[in-house]
């Protein structure tokens, strides 16, 4: 482990971190596994404050953290990348952050398959901007990316402020991962454009995704903004403005066409399905799918609520921990796939999941009945 900890520093090392966003730097770091948490200098034994790859406050100050797999040591260009993520999140919750987005609200995302169909036709339109070459092309396409945006917050309302957050808040992580990567393997950072622009593509119920797909949005959005003149960066702490709005009120305020920054082809690298040919512009293919993926979340729920073996346990509880990747909601019920944690009567308890809290009208910070296996 000290051998793979001092390649990730020499990969470290040779980034200028102030060069991938102004006033940034590189904070401390630890791998961990299931049995030891690995610092440059000491091992510790892993406890439940290492949990997920993200940023934790450990002795008073903000470290990255990353929970090291096989996978990981097949590439430390990419992992080295990676780290530098959770690094920005370090560096943004040291600032304090304020675009920071709630999971909990998140789960009053609407189910509207209007606006689904447009945020799809949207994801393809960001991926055809980030391999389009020509910057007047690209220019065009960000102007209707704008419409196509404009159109789904007349549907969605404030609601669109879930993901604009995710954006604000991942996708500039993701963008600084970008970054760094291009510093340290050329080709690592056109495979990583060319894995987010075919996940935004994507043909299947991954599609109805919120969460996943706006640190990929974000990211490119960045990118793009870039390539387009446009000014990305903001004192975090003190910046309100979502990184879209930012970008979108700049591009519509001036169309400054002169100062582009090409950051090379990449189309090249990347196949992208033609609008024509996309089964996905069929209102009627989409509109299945979408029925299917609305029907398989209620399947889910019932599974735990009709399971003969399910303890039902009523009372006012307060949500205190979840795993945003795996929850899902349906009307008032939320599954909780791995784990719940609540507040009982000033207590907190750790659920395994599955478990699927109930709660009143929309408010998910609260359940007043759990179903719990």
């Amino acid at each position: 482990m000290n051998n793979l900890l001092r390649e990730i520093d020499k990969r470290l090392d040779s980034i200028n971190f102030d060069k991938l966003w102004k006033g940034f730097v590189r904070y401390d770091y630890a791998l961990y596994d299931d049995k030891n948490v690995y610092f440059s200098d000491i091992t510790i034994p892993v406890d439940n404050r290492f949990l997920g790859n993200t940023s934790i406050e450990y002795d008073g100050k903000y470290i990255a953290i990353w929970s090291i797999s096989d996978d990981d040591i097949k590439n430390l260009d990419v992992l080295a990348a990676n780290i530098v993520h959770e690094m920005y999140h370090a560096h943004q919750r040291t600032l304090e952050e304020k675009r920071i987005f709630n999971d909990l609200e998140g789960l009053k995302y609407p189910y509207d398959f209007e606006n689904y169909k447009l945020r799809y036709a949207e994801r393809l339109l960001i991926a055809k901007m980030a391999v389009e070459a020509d910057l007047n092309k690209k220019g065009s396409l960000f102007d209707k990316f704008i419409s196509l945006r404009r159109k789904r917050e007349k549907i969605i309302n404030d609601c669109i402020n879930y993901e604009k957050a995710i954006e604000t808040f991942e996708g500039c992580a993701e963008y600084m991962a970008l970054k760094a990567l291009k510093v340290l393997s050329v080709k690592d950072f056109e495979e990583k454009i060319n894995f987010m622009c075919n996940n935004l593509c994507k043909t299947e119920d991954g599609v109805f995704d919120t969460r996943r797909p706006s640190y990929f949005t974000g990211a490119l959005i960045c990118l793009i903004a870039e390539q387009l003149g446009l000014d990305i960066f903001d004192e975090i702490g003190k910046a309100k403005v979502y990184l879209y709005d930012k970008v979108a009120n700049q591009w519509l305020k001036d169309k400054l066409h002169g100062s582009f920054h090409d950051e090379g082809r990449l189309s090249d690298k990347i196949s992208l399905p033609d609008e024509e040919e996309n089964p996905f512009f069929n209102d009627c293919v989409l509109k299945q799918l979408f029925e299917k993926y609305i029907a398989n979340i209620k399947i889910s729920v019932d599974k735990v609520m009709l399971n003969e073996n399910a303890k039902r346990s009523k009372g006012e509880f307060m949500i205190c921990g979840y795993d945003p990747m795996n929850m899902v909601r349906y009307d008032n019920m939320v599954l909780h796939k791995r784990f719940l944690c609540v507040f009982d009567r000033n207590e907190s308890k750790f659920i395994k999941g599955p478990v699927v809290a109930v709660s009143r009208d929309n408010d998910y910070t609260k359940c007043y009945e759990l179903f719990i296996i």
